[in-house]
This record gives C-alpha cells, sequence and structure tokens, in this order.
C-alpha cells in the first residue's frame, strides 16, 4: 500500500474520531486531519466514506434559546462554509420548541459543531473564575465572552474571505455555493433577523468575560 492510501485511511479514521463527543479528543483529531491534508496534498474528496452532499445536523434545541449563544453558533457555522438556522415547532398545546440546526456539507457541519463545543466548553470553564460572585456577574461574564467571540471569529472569516488565496484550514478549500443553493431551495422564505442588544448585569462580569474570551487560543488552522 503506498504511503498516500496509508494516509487517506488514518484521515478516513480521524475524521471519524472528530466526531467524538470528548471534545479535546474530536478537536484534536481534526486539526490532525487538517494537518494531513494539507502535507500530503489530499482532497477529502479522496478519502473513503467522505460526503459531498449538503446535510443539517441538529446542534442543540431546548423552548428557550439564548440570543448571544445563538448567534455566537451561527458565527462558528458561517466560519466553516455552513448556515445555521432556527426552526421553530409548535409542540403540544401553547409551547414553541426550538432547533439550532446547522447545513453545510458533512465535514464542515462536523468542524461547526466541535469549534462550537470547544469555544461554550471553553466559556464554561472560564466563567469559573467568578463563580460565588452572584449569578448577574457569571451571566454578564458569559454575555461578554460570547460578544467578543463573535467579533474575533466574524473577523477571521472576513480576513480569510479577504485574502483570495487557498487558506491551510480545511473548512475553507472550497467554496459555499452547494449550501447557497440548499438554503435558497428549502429555506429561502426564512426570516433573518438582527440579534437583540444583550442586557449586561453587571459591567466587571461582561468585562472580564471579554477578557478571557480574547485569550482563549484558537487551533492554529484557524487563529485570528
Amino acid at each position: 500500500m503506498s504511503d498516500i492510501s496509508v494516509m487517506k485511511l488514518k484521515i478516513e479514521k480521524l475524521m471519524a474520531l472528530s466526531k467524538s463527543p470528548n471534545v479535546a479528543e474530536a478537536a484534536a483529531a481534526l486539526e490532525k486531519a487538517n494537518k494531513l491534508l494539507i502535507q500530503y496534498n489530499i482532497e477529502l474528496s479522496e478519502v473513503v466514506g467522505f460526503k459531498t452532499e449538503v446535510v443539517e445536523e441538529t446542534y442543540t434545541d431546548g423552548y428557550s434559546l439564548k440570543d448571544n449563544e445563538t448567534v455566537l453558533a451561527g458565527s462558528v457555522a458561517r466560519f466553516n462554509l455552513c448556515e445555521l438556522i432556527i426552526d421553530s415547532r409548535l409542540e403540544g398545546s401553547d409551547r414553541i420548541h426550538k432547533y439550532l440546526k446547522i447545513i453545510g456539507k458533512e465535514h464542515n457541519v462536523n468542524a461547526s459543531k466541535v469549534m462550537a463545543d470547544y469555544v461554550f466548553d471553553s466559556c464554561d470553564r472560564a466563567s469559573l473564575s467568578v463563580k460565588g460572585k452572584g449569578r448577574y456577574v457569571v451571566h454578564s461574564f458569559k454575555v461578554g465572552f460570547c460578544m467578543e467571540m463573535i467579533t474575533r471569529i466574524d473577523n477571521m472569516r472576513l480576513y480569510n474571505e479577504s485574502q483570495s488565496q487557498t487558506s491551510t484550514a480545511l473548512v475553507l478549500v472550497e467554496n459555499k455555493q452547494e449550501v447557497n443553493d440548499y438554503m435558497d431551495e428549502y429555506y429561502n422564505g426564512f426570516t433573518k433577523r438582527d440579534m437583540d442588544t444583550p442586557k449586561i448585569k453587571d459591567t466587571f462580569g461582561y468585562m472580564a468575560g471579554q477578557l478571557a474570551a480574547k485569550n482563549l487560543s484558537l487551533n492554529r488552522e484557524l487563529r485570528a
């Protein structure tokens, strides 16, 4: 078996491992897959089991979704050449259940979920620094963290789009036309809305959250 064939099998296994429920394990596997694809100049379409069609997967759901967390998940999705929608459904007589769905090619959807899990997990861990200072402080910390991450990730995406060159990131080596076509066909009637201005109940907590987000390390392929 040639070296390239061996690498393709290894990439296939890493992509499968990137779906692990363990956030650190999934992120590490995706990063290793990225590096091998770049190092050996392999296209994902050459890897066995790779699917090219657009899919949609539910990232999370519930009766209430926080605005700032939803917008952050959307920023992550767009960075990974996906789109994010809120599918609201009436369940029972008067309760609206909301489904946060990521739409894109399977590997990009997976990359979005891995990145979002990592960011939200990091937010939860960082917020422990203000534990015991009151729920308003903790809430404001998480809002500040999310808002700063939205800014960072959106700036990263805009920078990559402005470069007009092949990125070193797995999720940026292709265009988004198929996803756009899918959205036009199935979700053309969906209403887009801007995020409501978040309520900051504690300035200290908000600024501490922003600082924590600024210091958060991202994968080398995804670094601002």
